[in-house]
C-alpha cells in the first residue's frame, strides 16, 4: 500500500532535471519520477545533470493522464516547448524526445549527421566508422573496445555527427542502446576474442531479443562492460569506411583518396538522412550541411576496411597499424 501511495505522490508532484549536452541544454519536467530517473541514468555519460533552470534551449514536459491524437507529443517551436501526453508514463519515449532535440539542434548548428560510430583508439586518435547496415561497424567497435586499452574510449555506434570546433574536426556521439546479435558475438569469441564472453553470458541470462533478433544494451550497462571508458566526443583523425566480406575472405585495409570518399559520404549521408533512431520533431534543412563534408575530409586520413567477422582480431590489428 505504501508503494502505491508513493507512486501517486510522484505523479502529483512534478520533478525534473536539466541536461547540458555538448552544445544544447534541455529541461525535463515530469509528473513521474521514474521517467526522470531513467533519463538521468541514460544521459549521465553524455550530459551534465543539474536542477531545472530558466536558461535552456528547450523544455520537455511529460503530462500523465491525458492523451492526444496522432503523435503523443506537441511541439511549440516559438516557445521551445515539447509536451508529451499519455495515459501512462513512457520513460523511453521521453528519453528519445530529449535525445532527438539534441540531434536536431546539432544539425541546426552545422554538424553533419551520419549513421555510423566513433571511438578513440589506444593511441588517443579519434576514428569515425561508416558503412552500410550489417557491414560490421558495431562488431568491430565492440571487439576493439573490449581489449581494455586504457586510452581507448567509446563514443557512439549508431549515429555520429561531424562538426568543427576551433577550426578542427570532431566526432560527436549520442546516448543510444547498442544492438548486438548473439550469433555474431559467438563467432567473434570462437575466433579468439575471449573478452566478449561476459556480454554473451549476460545476454543469455538477462535479456530478451528485440527487433531483428538483436539484443539491446543501454549506455549504463555498456559502461560497465567497458569499465567506464565512454566519451561524448573525440577529435577526429581518421575516417574508416567498413565493407563486409564473406567469412572465408581476407580482411584488409587500404588508404582512400579524398575524391572517392567525398562521393561515397555524400551519397551515404543522403541515403540515411531519414533513417530510424530519432524523431523529426520539427523541420530542419539537413541537406544544407552536405557541402561541409569536403572541408572535414581535408583534415582527416581516409581508409577502407574489408571486414570479415571471423577475423575480428585481425581487423583490430589492421586498424591499429594505420
Amino acid at each position: 500500500m505504501e508503494r502505491f501511495q508513493h507512486k501517486d505522490q510522484e505523479r502529483r508532484n512534478p520533478v525534473g532535471n536539466s541536461y547540458t549536452f555538448d552544445s544544447t541544454k534541455i529541461n525535463l519536467i515530469s509528473s513521474c519520477g521514474e521517467t526522470v530517473e531513467f533519463c538521468n541514468e541514460y544521459f549521465e555519460l553524455y550530459a551534465q545533470i543539474d536542477e531545472v533552470t530558466q536558461e535552456c534551449d528547450w523544455t520537455v514536459v511529460e503530462h500523465i493522464g491525458s492523451s492526444t491524437e496522432g503523435h503523443p507529443w506537441k511541439v511549440d517551436e516559438a516557445s521551445k516547448l515539447v509536451t508529451i501526453q499519455g495515459n501512462e508514463s513512457d520513460s523511453r519515449l521521453t528519453m528519445r524526445i530529449v535525445r532527438s532535440l539534441v540531434m536536431l539542434e546539432d544539425i541546426n548548428n552545422g554538424k553533419v549527421m551520419f549513421k555510423g560510430g566513433a571511438f578513440t583508439n589506444k593511441d588517443g586518435q579519434g576514428i569515425a566508422i561508416m558503412g552500410e547496415k550489417r557491414s560490421g561497424k558495431t562488431s568491430f567497435l565492440l571487439g576493439y573496445m573490449l581489449r581494455n586499452d586504457s586510452q581507448a574510449r567509446f563514443v557512439t555506434n549508431s549515429h555520429v555527427a561531424l562538426g568543427f570546433e576551433n577550426d578542427q574536426v570532431y566526432a560527436y556521439g549520442y546516448p543510444m542502446s547498442v544492438g548486438v546479435r548473439l550469433n555474431v558475438l559467438e563467432a567473434m569469441k570462437k575466433r579468439g576474442n575471449d573478452k566478449i564472453t561476459p556480454i554473451i553470458d549476460d545476454l543469455r541470462s538477462n535479456l530478451q531479443p528485440g527487433g531483428e533478433n538483436r539484443y539491446y544494451i543501454d549506455p549504463d550497462k555498456l559502461s560497465q562492460y567497458l569499465s567506464g571508458r565512454i566519451a561524448s566526443k573525440t577529435h577526429l583523425d581518421k575516417i574508416i569506411i567498413v565493407r563486409s566480406v564473406p567469412p572465408n575472405s581476407f580482411s584488409g585495409i587500404k588508404k582512400l583518396n579524398i575524391d572517392e570518399v567525398e562521393v561515397y559520404l555524400k551519397s551515404y549521408y543522403l541515403k540515411h538522412l531519414q533513417s530510424d533512431g530519432w524523431y523529426r520533431l520539427y523541420d530542419v534543412d539537413a541537406s544544407q550541411q552536405i557541402n561541409s563534408i569536403r572541408d572535414m575530409l581535408e583534415q582527416t586520413d581516409l581508409y577502407e576496411l574489408t571486414f570479415n567477422v571471423n577475423s575480428s582480431i585481425d581487423n583490430i590489428n589492421l586498424v591499429d597499424q594505420i
